[in-house]
């Protein structure tokens, strides 16, 4: 019997990517951690929280079952490798940052 995944962790840096997803799995709880600002975490200048929330998310991403990441990434690619997930989709993406 297969059974649906009702839960997911989301990583991102994206604003605009949430919300997509959050409107597109509107079926689905949407977690996501809000302790902390948002940001990317490659730039010169990283502030602590952005620092503090992208380890955190990779922490708690790494925990999943199911992983959905990026090709380019290599914050998901982390994820992955820590994570190991036994069901793992890796998407194609058309550029990096």
């Amino acid at each position: 019997q297969q059974q649906s995944i009702q839960n997911m962790y989301l990583t991102t840096d994206s604003s605009v990517a949430e919300e997509y997803i959050r409107l597109s799995f509107q079926k689905m709880k949407v977690y996501s951690l809000a302790s902390y600002q948002r940001g990317h975490s490659t730039r010169h200048y990283v502030t602590n929280d952005t620092l503090i929330r992208s380890i955190l998310d990779m922490y708690l991403a790494a925990q999943a079952k199911h992983l959905v990441y990026t090709d380019k990434s290599s914050f998901t690619a982390a994820i992955s490798i820590l994570g190991n997930a036994p069901d793992r989709l890796c998407l194609k993406s058309e550029r990096s940052h």
